[in-house]
């Protein structure tokens, strides 16, 4: 029973952040010299303004296009396979390696975390703020009824994480 999903996901890698980190020092450093070259209250704070929103806007858009992938996410019997769309790469999560997984949704991004047997995390996640994001839901139900036929012959592997809340 293998079903498969085309998500966009979210790339939630070190260089992600450093682009957010960049386009705001890039914002503080054009509204500095942008006020030093302008001499008049008003045309300072337009600059300010006009500068502001364009960056933060552009921010925005160079986010959506570096941050959001196309994936294809095969649900099998015994493993969840997430295929990286724009190069290529795939990546396999057996479920007997798998100690327990949760799903959860919080402002607008769905989680979906393994916790894997020897204490690392492994996290899939997917970003509808940045636009229409596929069946993430439906990938996730279809994931709990492979788990559940996964469970009834390795009774270790596999449970579901409830959040406290």
């Amino acid at each position: 029973m293998e079903e498969q999903f085309e998500l966009k996901l979210s790339n939630r890698t070190k260089s992600g952040w450093l682009i957010i980190l960049g386009a705001f020092l890039l914002t503080v450093a054009i509204d500095f010299v942008g006020t030093n070259l302008i001499h008049g209250d008003e045309w300072q704070f337009l600059w300010c303004l006009a500068v502001a929103f364009g960056s933060g806007y552009s921010a925005f858009r160079l986010l959506k296009k570096r941050m959001v992938y196309p994936a294809l996410v095969s649900v099998e019997s015994d493993q969840l396979t997430v295929q990286n769309l724009a190069n290529t790469e795939a990546n396999a999560v057996l479920f007997t390696k798998v100690a327990s997984y949760r799903y959860m949704v919080t402002k607008g991004v769905h989680w979906l975390i393994f916790k894997m047997f020897d204490g690392t995390k492994l996290k899939i996640s997917a970003n509808t703020n940045f636009g229409e994001i596929g069946n993430f839901t439906g990938m996730v139900k279809s994931l709990e009824q492979s788990a559940a036929q996964f469970r009834m012959q390795n009774s270790t592997a596999m449970l579901p994480d409830r959040s406290f809340f």
